[in-house]
């Protein structure tokens, strides 16, 4: 399977730090698991389980989140999960859920409101 690649001229920036000021003047910051330049300008948030999803979230606020001074045109949060379960995980526009199966052979996603697709991960 050959998956799609950034161009080499797209530089990934990992664990970008970040500065804003909060409503009293006071500088936040914060770091950005990855930060994808070049004229993409994407944010890429990486969580566990959903830990501290909403949290998450409120760090791409464009008022008042630790993010909104990247400079980004589009951000994703993932969540990387074990297998898919009875447990409901709500879809959100800017949210990507991965069930990886337990010995990970092969990874169901979720990304937004599109139907779930699952790829294998090993030939």
């Amino acid at each position: 399977m050959q998956l799609p690649q950034l161009p080499q001229e797209v530089a990934v920036c990992p664990e970008l730090n970040t500065f804003a000021h909060d409503t009293n003047g006071q500088t936040v910051t914060g770091e950005l698991d990855f930060y994808i330049a070049g004229n993409l300008h994407w944010a890429v948030e990486l969580l566990r389980n959903g830990d501290k999803i909403n949290e998450h979230e409120k760090l791409f606020d464009p008022n008042n989140g630790k993010y909104r001074s990247v400079g980004h045109k589009a951000h994703i949060i993932v969540d990387c999960r074990g297998p898919r379960g009875s447990k409901k995980v709500k879809s959100m526009h800017e949210h990507c859920t991965l069930y990886f199966s337990t010995n990970f052979e092969s990874v169901e996603i979720k990304m937004r409101e599109r139907p779930l697709l699952k790829k294998n991960l090993r030939d």
